[in-house]
C-alpha cells in the first residue's frame, strides 16, 4: 500500500505539477481494486473468445445509451468476476451474492508503535480475536502514561449534526416546529438513527448528537448543498444528514459514506398524446409487413385447394373466370364460418385446410392480444427527449432548490441562467 501510495504520488505529481500531493482516500483504492478483478476476469477469458458486439433493437427507442451494443462475453466474465478472489489494496476482494465481502477492521490502541486490540466484523461485531476462541469486547487498553485505569472527567462532546431546511419534499428530511421544540424526521434521519443505535451497542456507550438546521433568520435553507457542506470544512457542522448527492467536486472538501439510496437526476416532461387511437386503431396491431405476409398466405393457401378442387366434383370452384376469382378471394373469411366438408372434397384440401386454419387461430390470438394492450395501455411519449432541444428551443427548466443540477445545466450543458427556475415545492 505504501508503494502505491508513492507511485501514485509521482504520477500526479507528473501529470499536474502545480497541484497539491494528496494520497488516494479509500473509494480510490475499492475503485483500483475493482479495475483489477475485471482485468483478471478479462485474461482469463480473452483472447480466444470473440470480443465481438451485439446491435441491439433501436428502431422504437429515442436514446443515445439504448444503440450501445452487448458483449457476446458478458456471460462468461460475469462468471469469472464471480469467481476472481485476491487480496488487494483495500482488503480481501471477494464477492459473496454479487456483493463485496464486507471488511474485517482491526482497532488499534495509538500508544507507542501501536497494538491491535480488537476486530470488527459484521457477524460478530467487536471482538478480540477472529479465530475459534471467540471473546467478545476488547482486550486491555493502555493509555498515555502506560496506566491501565480509564481516565475519568473526559466528556465527549456532543456532534454538531447539520440538515437540510426545506418546504417540499420531505421524504427524505422535513423539520417540524412545536414551540420551542424542534424535530427532524424523513428517510436520511431513520438511516442515520439506525447506524448510531447499532454503533452504541458496539462501542458500549452513546454517541452524543444534536441536529443543527441550516435555515436564515426567517426559517429558508441557508444557501445551497454546496454552502451545507462547506460547513464542514468551516468546523460549523461536524457531519451533515441529508439529501445530499455525491457530486465530484464536493469530495475535495469532505467525505461521503457509502451510498444508501440510488443516485442520479431524471429530467420530468409532458407527454405526447396517444394518436393511436382513432378509427384505424384495428389496423395498429401488425406491423405492415405483418398484413402483407398474412393477405399474401391467404390468396397462396386459396390458389393451392383451388388448384386441388378444380377438377374435382366440387361447383365451388368451377364456372366463370370472376366467380372463381371472388372465391380464392373470399375464401380465407368461408373458412371460417362454413364447414369443411362443405367447402373441399378431397382429403389432401382438407389437410391444407386445417393446417391453414391452426395457423389462423394462432394469428387471431396475437391479434387479440395485441389490440387490447393498445386499448387499455397508453403508450407515453416525452415531447422532449434531449436537453438538446431544450436548450436551443430557450424552454424553462425547473429544479429544486439548492441542489446541484442548476449549476451543472448552466456550466456543463451551456444553459442560460435565464431558462433556468428553483423550486422549493413539486406543486
Amino acid at each position: 500500500l505504501a508503494s502505491f501510495d508513492r507511485r501514485w504520488k509521482r504520477e500526479l505529481h507528473l501529470m499536474k505539477p502545480n497541484s497539491p500531493l494528496t494520497g488516494i482516500n479509500f473509494s480510490g483504492l475499492w475503485a483500483y481494486d475493482t479495475i483489477c478483478a475485471l482485468a483478471r476476469a478479462a485474461e482469463k477469458i480473452l483472447p480466444p473468445t470473440n470480443p465481438s458486439f451485439v446491435k441491439p433493437n433501436t428502431s422504437e427507442s429515442r436514446i443515445d445509451f439504448a444503440s450501445l451494443g452487448a458483449s457476446r462475453i458478458g456471460s462468461r466474465l460475469r462468471d469469472e468476476l464471480r469467481n476472481t478472489r485476491f487480496k488487494g489494496l483495500s482488503g480481501e476482494f471477494n464477492l459473496i451474492n454479487r456483493q463485496l465481502e464486507s471488511s474485517v477492521f482491526e482497532i488499534i490502541n495509538v500508544i507507542g508503535n501501536g497494538r491491535v486490540v480488537g476486530y470488527w466484523t459484521p457477524e460478530k461485531g467487536i471482538s478480540q480475536n477472529l479465530g475459534p476462541n471467540y471473546k467478545n469486547g476488547l482486550k486491555q487498553i493502555i493509555w498515555p502514561g502506560d496506566s491501565t485505569t480509564t481516565p475519568t472527567g473526559w466528556a465527549i462532546p456532543s456532534l454538531k449534526i447539520g440538515v437540510p431546511v426545506k418546504l417540499g419534499f420531505p421524504e427524505f428530511v422535513e423539520q417540524r416546529k412545536n414551540g420551542n421544540k424542534t424535530t427532524y424526521t424523513g428517510f436520511s434521519i431513520d438511516v442515520f438513527s439506525a447506524v448510531l443505535e447499532t454503533l452504541d451497542k458496539d462501542l458500549g456507550f452513546k454517541v452524543l448528537h444534536d441536529f443543527i438546521g441550516f435555515e436564515d433568520e426567517i426559517g429558508l435553507m441557508d444557501g445551497s448543498y454546496d454552502d451545507l457542506l462547506l460547513q464542514i470544512k468551516n468546523k460549523k457542522f461536524d457531519a451533515v444528514v441529508g439529501d445530499t448527492t455525491i457530486v465530484a467536486n464536493r469530495t475535495n472538501y469532505v467525505d461521503f459514506t457509502l451510498p444508501y439510496s440510488e443516485s442520479g437526476w431524471t429530467m420530468l416532461v409532458l407527454a405526447k398524446g396517444d394518436n393511436r387511437k382513432n378509427m384505424w386503431i384495428f389496423l395498429k396491431p401488425w406491423t405492415w409487413d405483418l398484413w402483407l405476409t398474412v393477405g399474401t398466405s391467404c390468396i397462396f393457401i386459396t390458389i393451392v385447394i383451388w388448384v386441388m378442387e378444380h377438377n374435382t366434383e366440387n361447383t365451388e370452384f368451377r364456372g366463370s373466370y370472376r366467380r372463381q376469382l371472388a372465391m380464392i378471394l373470399m375464401f380465407p373469411f368461408y373458412a371460417f364460418v362454413i364447414p369443411q366438408r362443405e367447402l373441399v372434397v378431397r382429403d389432401c384440401s382438407r389437410f391444407v385446410l386445417v393446417v391453414w386454419l391452426w395457423l389462423a387461430f394462432i394469428l387471431m390470438q396475437s391479434y387479440t392480444a395485441s389490440l387490447s394492450s393498445i386499448l387499455t395501455v397508453d403508450k407515453l411519449e416525452p415531447t422532449f427527449d434531449n436537453l438538446e432541444r431544450l436548450r436551443t428551443k430557450d424552454h424553462f427548466i425547473g429544479f429544486q432548490r439548492g441542489c446541484f443540477v442548476g449549476n451543472l445545466l448552466e456550466k456543463q450543458f451551456n444553459f442560460s441562467r435565464s431558462q433556468l427556475k428553483s423550486y422549493g415545492t413539486i406543486q
